[in-house]
């Protein structure tokens, strides 16, 4: 069992600040030089922050399940998950994002968190499960490649002005 496991909890309304941080600042680490630098430069912490209490007060429409990784009393990354958002996937499960602050990448904690989210699928029958990943974003594509994740669909996007693909990885079986 991986040790970071015990590191992992639910989230609740009071840890709403720090994850948001966890959010905004993987976001400008991990899509700089993939999204365009206007539209990073324009997330909004109070916007997100607004978001983030809205899932954790049981007010979003999918019944969304937040997990989080503490390390030292600090959250240092994080994981969203549950119902498929998109009708075609009705009756899935759904990876809505994992974010580690990138001190803390490449340390088996994306792989903690992922093994959660599997078992949480597992546990309410939510298998098949898919997560969305933008084409040019390298490293999470290798992480769900190496979590045997096969390409559903590819999709454009639009993120400020600009369109981006995006990839749709379903996992049918999962370990």
């Amino acid at each position: 069992m991986n040790h970071y496991s015990s590191n992992i909890r639910e989230a609740v309304l009071e840890d709403a600040a720090e994850i948001t941080e966890v959010h905004v600042q993987s976001w400008k680490e991990s899509y700089k030089g993939i999204v365009e630098q206007d539209y990073l430069d324009c997330i909004s912490f109070a916007e997100r922050l607004k978001q983030r209490k809205n899932i954790l007060s049981g007010h979003s429409d999918k019944g969304k399940n937040l997990i989080v990784f503490n390390h030292r009393n600090q959250i240092i990354g994080f994981c969203d998950i549950g119902i498929a958002r998109d009708e075609r996937f009705m009756g899935c499960g759904e990876i809505y994002a994992i974010y580690i602050l990138k001190g803390y990448q490449r340390e088996g904690i994306g792989t903690a968190l992922w093994k959660q989210s599997v078992n949480y699928f597992k546990t309410r029958n939510l298998i098949p499960f898919y997560v969305l990943v933008l084409e040019q974003n390298w490293s999470a594509r290798m992480f769900y490649e190496k979590h045997r994740g096969t390409i559903a669909h590819v999709e454009a996007i639009t993120l400020g002005n600009h369109s981006y693909k995006e990839i749709c990885y379903c996992f049918k079986e999962c370990v």
